[in-house]
């Protein structure tokens, strides 16, 4: 018998490649919305941090124009913040994405990985069923040798 050959070999090691670099671009998308988040976070401090100097320049107010410079710092990291939250946010959809793109080549992969585990089988199967057969003819002309008198 024959040994046994998958014809959708190629087809499923481009799948496992596909797999591979879907994996490398679903660690990337996380790297970037990791960091991402990080400078979110870094915002967030610097807001709080401006909010807290803010309110103690304002209880005693000696310079006007500090308070206002504050202010001001106070408005544009608001509006890095909303921009921080849109870019966490867009981050965290590619990386979704790239999840579904991952499951669904990994899914893809399985079942390829499946019909060559069950054309395998039948292979061997078959393979295991003429050996019986060979088998059995050698065994039914040594019985019948035995049986004719020489």
């Amino acid at each position: 018998m024959k040994r046994f050959t998958f014809r959708l070999e190629k087809l499923l090691r481009l799948c496992l490649s596909r797999e591979k670099a879907a994996e490398a671009e679903l660690a990337e998308a996380r790297r970037r919305e990791e960091e991402e988040h990080r400078r979110l976070t870094l915002i967030e401090v610097h807001l709080v941090q401006t909010m807290t100097r803010t309110r103690e320049l304002e209880r005693h107010p000696a310079n006007v124009t500090e308070i206002k410079k504050h202010r001001d710092y106070l408005k544009k990291l608001g509006a890095d913040r909303e921009q921080g939250q849109a870019a966490v946010a867009a981050a965290a959809a590619v990386a979704a994405e790239k999840m579904r793109a991952l499951l669904e080549i990994r899914t893809e992969r399985k079942s390829l990985e499946n019909l060559k585990a069950k054309r395998q089988a039948d292979h061997t199967r078959q393979a295991l069923a003429e050996e019986q057969k060979v088998l059995d003819e050698v065994g039914g002309r040594e019985a019948a040798r035995k049986r004719t008198p020489a």
